[in-house]
């Protein structure tokens, strides 16, 4: 997963520093984790449940196909697919999301 999201413009540093410090760390308002999926995970069928919502300007999911992450145009549009689908099945599994580090995803 690391080396697919460094390839696709992921600043893994943001993202893994994130992870390691106990403070508070500033949060995109627009990209976001998926976390639990499946591994049958199926990008068109991902993509089109939060595009119900707004536009998706970036959606990285790696081989492994158990977490992704994508990049919404707008903020009140991530918002409400946020507030839509955290802890919604997908398949058989619950989806958990979490807001990303801010500037993890480089354009």
């Amino acid at each position: 997963n690391k080396a697919y999201f460094e390839a696709h413009g992921v600043d893994m540093d943001a993202l893994e520093s994130h992870f390691s410090k106990s403070k508070a760390t500033k949060r995109s308002p627009t990209a976001m984790l998926v976390k639990n999926l499946p591994a049958d995970t199926d990008r068109d069928e991902l993509l089109a449940m939060f595009a119900r919502f707004g536009t998706v300007a970036q959606l990285l999911l790696p081989p492994s196909n158990t977490l992704a992450m994508l990049d919404f145009t707008n903020p009140s549009e991530a918002k409400a697919a946020f507030r839509g689908l955290a802890y919604r099945r997908y398949r058989h599994v619950p989806l958990y999301l979490e807001w990303a580090p801010l500037g993890c995803m480089r354009p």
